[in-house]
This record gives C-alpha cells, sequence and structure tokens, in this order.
C-alpha cells in the first residue's frame, strides 16, 4: 500500500476511534441523565405518599385532639349527651367527608363502647375492646396515630382521649382513607395504583351495618382481586397490576422498593410500598406502576441521534483528513518525488517543485531546486567541456594531416 493511501487511512482509523468513543461517552451521559431522571419520578411517587400517609395521621390526629379540647365537647361527654354531641360536630364531620374523604369520626367511653357515629348517630353502643387503637388510647391516656384496618376497610386514624383535668371522660377517633390519596397520584402521576390489605387484618363486623358493608367489599374485592389472601381495596388497572403484583412481593416486602420492569415490551417503573400500622404489624401495601414509555422513547431516539451524528462526522472527518493530507503533505511529496525522479533520469528541465512553502515540504521542495540547478550546472559545463575537447581534437587531427 503507497504512502499516500496508507497515511489517511491511518489518520481517519484513529480519528474515527477518537470520534467514536468521545460520541459514546457523550451518548451514555444522556441515557444516564434520563434513566436518573425516571428514578427520581418514581422515587418523587414513594416520598408522595409516603408523606401523604404521614401528613393524614398528621392531620387527624391534629383534628382529633382539637375536637377532644372543646369544653362543649367534654361536657356533653360527660352528660352522656348524644344529642348534643351530634349537633355540635355533625355539619363539620359532614362538610370534612365530603371534602377530604374523613371516613370516621366517633366517640367511645370508657367502657370500650360505642357512644356516638357522626356519620350514623342511631348506631351505638358495639363493643371496640377489639379494637387496639382505642383500647391503647384509653389505657395511656395519650393520643394514638396511624394506620388501622376496620372490618371492610383501612384507613389512617387517630384516637384522642378527651379529658376534663385528670378525669377521663372517653375517646374521640377521626380517620380519613387512603382513596383520596391514590387518586391524586392516579391522575398527577399518570400511574396506575393498587392498594392491598391482608385479609387476616380485617377485623369482624360487629353490626349488622358492619357485615353489609364488609359482605360488599369482599365481593367487589373477589371481582379486582390480583393475588390471593389480599384483599384489593383499590385499582385503577387491574390487569396490569395483575402482570406485577405477587403473594411473594407482598409477604416479603419490609421497606420501599423502587425497581424497573419491562411489560409487553415497554418498560415501568414498579413502586411497593408497604403498610405498617400504629403498633407495628405490617397489614398489606400500595403498588404503584408508572409507564415510562417516555423516556424509552428519549433514549431510542439519543440512540438515533448519536449514531447518525457519529456516520454524518465520521464521514466529514474521512473527507477532511483526505482533503488535508492530498493537499498539505501527500500532493507536494509526490511532486518532490517526481522532481527527484526526472533528476535520477537525468532530466534537469522537469517543472521547479514548489518551494513558496516556509515549512518542512517547503525546505525540501527549495533543496530539491537547488539540486536540480546544480546538477543542470554541472551537466551544461560538461557538455561545453566536452564541446571544447571535441574542438581542441578535431584541430589537432587537421595539423596532423599531410
Amino acid at each position: 500500500m503507497q504512502l499516500r493511501q496508507k497515511t489517511p487511512l491511518t489518520v481517519i482509523l484513529i480519528a474515527s476511534l477518537v470520534f467514536g468513543v468521545a460520541n459514546f461517552v457523550a451518548y451514555r451521559s444522556q441515557v444516564n441523565y434520563i434513566e436518573h431522571f425516571s428514578k427520581k419520578q418514581l422515587q418523587d411517587i414513594a416520598a408522595e405518599i409516603s408523606n401523604g400517609v404521614t401528613g393524614s395521621a398528621t392531620v387527624a390526629s391534629t383534628y382529633a385532639e382539637l375536637t377532644a379540647a372543646l369544653p362543649a365537647v367534654r361536657a356533653a361527654l360527660r352528660a352522656r349527651d348524644r344529642g348534643l354531641l351530634s349537633k355540635e360536630l355533625t355539619p363539620s364531620y359532614n362538610n370534612a367527608r365530603a371534602k377530604y374523604g374523613v371516613e370516621q369520626g366517633s366517640f367511645q367511653v370508657p367502657e370500650l363502647q360505642t357512644f356516638l357515629r357522626l356519620a350514623v348517630p342511631n348506631l351505638y353502643g358495639d363493643d371496640v375492646s377489639h379494637r387496639d387503637m382505642i383500647v391503647r388510647a384509653n389505657k395511656e391516656r395519650k393520643i394514638q396515630k396511624g394506620l388501622e384496618t376496620g372490618a371492610s376497610r383501612i384507613s389512617v386514624r387517630a384516637v384522642a382521649p378527651v379529658m376534663d383535668g385528670a378525669e377521663f371522660l372517653g375517646s374521640f377517633e377521626w380517620g380519613v382513607g387512603l382513596s383520596r390519596l391514590l387518586q391524586r397520584i392516579n391522575t398527577n402521576r399518570n400511574a396506575e395504583v393498587g392498594l392491598f390489605v391482608d385479609e387476616k387484618t380485617f377485623a369482624a363486623p360487629l353490626t349488622a351495618r358492619g357485615a353489609a358493608m364488609a359482605a360488599e367489599a369482599a365481593r367487589i374485592s373477589d371481582i379486582d382481586r390480583v393475588v390471593d389472601g389480599y384483599r384489593t381495596l383499590e385499582t385503577t388497572n387491574v390487569e396490569l397490576l395483575r402482570a406485577v403484583v405477587t403473594r411473594d412481593l407482598l409477604t416479603k416486602l419490609q421497606s420501599t422498593l423502587v425497581r424497573t420492569r419491562r411489560i409487553a415490551g415497554i418498560d415501568h417503573g414498579v413502586i411497593a410500598i408497604p403498610l405498617i400500622d400504629f403498633g407495628g404489624r405490617r397489614l398489606g401495601a400500595i403498588v404503584v406502576i408508572k409507564s415510562l414509555a417516555e423516556a424509552q422513547r428519549r433514549v431510542r431516539a439519543t440512540q438515533v441521534t448519536f449514531l447518525t451524528l457519529t456516520l454524518a462526522g465520521l464521514i466529514f472527518l474521512a473527507g477532511a483528513v483526505q482533503l488535508v493530507l492530498n493537499g498539505l503533505l501527500l500532493r507536494p511529496l509526490v511532486e518532490i518525488g517526481e522532481n527527484l525522479d526526472a533528476l535520477t533520469a537525468g532530466n534537469y528541465e522537469s517543472q521547479r517543485a514548489a518551494a513558496a512553502r516556509d515549512d518542512e515540504i517547503g525546505i525540501m521542495a527549495t533543496n530539491v531546486d537547488r539540486l536540480r540547478e546544480r546538477l543542470a550546472k554541472e551537466k551544461d559545463e560538461a557538455q561545453r567541456k566536452s564541446r571544447v575537447s571535441a574542438h581542441l581534437a578535431k584541430i589537432s587531427d587537421s595539423e596532423a594531416s599531410p
């Protein structure tokens, strides 16, 4: 392979390697940024749910404490005046239920019986000694808050003792469901959500109304059941959740899980958040699935963009290298070589090598031109001497003839 072919090829290969590596590093940096952004989105969703549950518990405890501290509430509970309590609190309860998804608002007496349900004032007197949160609040005379299951659902609750000085009058319970929070995640985050609770954690219904509600909740759960042994209380996409949620996932979940899984050729972010009640018992989990199709599309678009830029850059680079090397280095060297070949062949009238450049190529060309001029002078001198010798020889021959 000639130098004029070998040199550009070598330079192009080295430059292509450097260019390709640089583009690959830039591509991976962009992809890593997209993946980091997607992971950050999933982590933000997990944080929003955790903060939402914690915030609901704080709001519930604040409202329960404020209600338990009202003088009118203390007086009515001391007098066991159910009508007065209902008159004082039912309007605010109904407003909170409509606006904020409040599910529980009830009073209990020290005998661990329901004294008043604000949602159903005429339903009272049932035993609540199985309710750990109420029992603990009555025993410790301190507010209790956190997640708890009832006969048919799970909610964030707070139970505040109603005290009149040192006298314990009973307790007030305030509870908020998780539906509003999950609906907000579904709408604002464009994600599918599911709420799964272990069947064993539901309390046995103690009233006919409670039994009817529990039976209806179980019927709906069976229709949308995803995992055996766990009641599906909320779901926005049953089929998608069935493709992800397993019994093994729910039973072994100890802390918030964030991972990626491909479903039907599309990447999805999966978030699983364990639900722990106020006493530390595991109840179930909230599972969120968010499509990462947009991030996947951006990664593919990035791949196409960088491949196109790399190919175009290599083509441009090859042309530029060929043009520069041929124009600045190889062509002048070829011209110098041709002049040297001509000098070797004794042709001293060949075209002068371009010596206008002030670099090494110009110095070489200048030296070749000087060599040509010196050889041409030597040739002319030799020819002149040869002519003189021939002329002298001719004269000598003429004088020698008789």
